[in-house]
């Protein structure tokens, strides 16, 4: 069951529940009758072939197209791409991992950020960003989407998940049933894939595909997420996310470091900028998230964003799936920093 909750004025809420349900499984009798339809229903099986674009990311099969993802988003692919010598290298991390990380070491989320700066940089990367500034902007996204369409008349209840697993069922599973409720906007990883390659790129002074981009995360699903087509530009040459690798593989890259022995870096101004961190690595007084999301919404009902963060030349598309694609434009970058 999924429990939804959406915004219908600023001071009630609206409580939407999804029931998916296992359709009842159906039971072979004893009777020869039962039996000859069943080995009648078996006898028109044809051989298939699944793909990784058929993968609903459930965990439960491993296909020889698995493998080849795992291998392309591995930590020696990475290592291997940071050797490479590109242009500049990113990582994003997520919060998600960063706690889990910290749990691990018993150490403070701060340290954790500081301690990976040190790390990673010893292997090649240029800036290590947060996540939590993706999830700013598709928060806005999402209630700026949200402002459109009950104005509007558009379709609801609007439903909308980070989970790539979930999407990827709701497309294969339930299609035109079930997509139109769906949000446009992207996950926070995804807009932080945007961002990096679309705008920070520029303060670089690269090209999008001279930047690898990489995220850690906490599960493997948002591997598949990061190789959708619809998240790689032909025109830029450069998928907006390059490689995942899961905490789990954190700790593997870390190998034998003595994690009280990395030197806890400072944050860079671009770094603090793009994570809504401050100097000590925290999070920003005044950014979205925590008590900032209540004043991230009421700027958009107040503004009423969803009706000038679409479209135009220049726009960072926000799309999950390629049915649909939802634009934010570099003001409302301006409006998150």
């Amino acid at each position: 069951m999924f429990i939804l909750s959406l915004p219908i004025t600023s001071y009630s809420f609206l409580f939407f529940f999804l029931m998916i349900r296992r359709p009842p499984r159906s039971t072979l009798s004893s009777s020869s009758a039962a039996s000859d339809v069943y080995k009648r229903q078996v006898a028109k099986l044809q051989r298939v072939e699944v793909s990784l674009a058929d993968c609903l990311a459930c965990s439960g099969c491993v296909t020889s197209a698995e493998t080849v993802l795992v291998n392309q988003q591995s930590t020696s692919e990475l290592l291997k791409a940071l050797q490479s010598g590109p242009k500049a290298a990113v990582i994003t991390l997520s919060p998600q991992s960063r706690a889990s990380l910290a749990t691990h070491f018993n150490s403070t989320p701060m340290q954790v950020t500081r301690k990976l700066k040190t790390f990673f940089k010893g292997v090649g990367v240029k800036l290590v960003l947060d996540s939590r500034f993706g999830s700013d902007i598709a928060l806005l996204e999402t209630a700026a989407e949200f402002m459109e369409r009950f104005s509007s008349g558009g379709t609801l209840p609007m439903l909308t998940s980070a989970c790539p697993g979930w999407v990827c069922y709701a497309e294969k599973r339930h299609g035109d049933f079930i997509l139109p409720y769906m949000s446009t906007a992207k996950s926070p990883q995804q807009v932080m894939g945007t961002v990096v390659k679309r705008h920070l790129s520029k303060l670089l002074a690269c090209a999008p595909n001279e930047i690898y981009h990489a995220t850690v995360m906490p599960c493997f699903d948002k591997k598949l997420e990061a190789t959708r087509d619809d998240f790689y530009d032909d025109v830029l040459s450069s998928h907006d996310v390059d490689s995942v690798i899961t905490t789990t593989e954190v700790l593997e890259l870390l190998g034998d470091v003595e994690w009280d022995s990395l030197d806890e870096s400072d944050l860079e101004p671009l770094e603090q900028q793009f994570s809504k961190l401050d100097a000590n690595g925290e999070h920003a007084a005044g950014a979205l998230g925590g008590s900032g999301t209540r004043s991230g919404c009421n700027f958009v009902w107040e503004r009423r964003l969803g009706q000038s963060a679409r479209g135009g030349s220049g726009s960072i598309c926000m799309s999950p799936s390629p049915s649909s694609c939802l634009t934010t434009t570099t003001t409302l970058l301006h409006h998150c920093s």
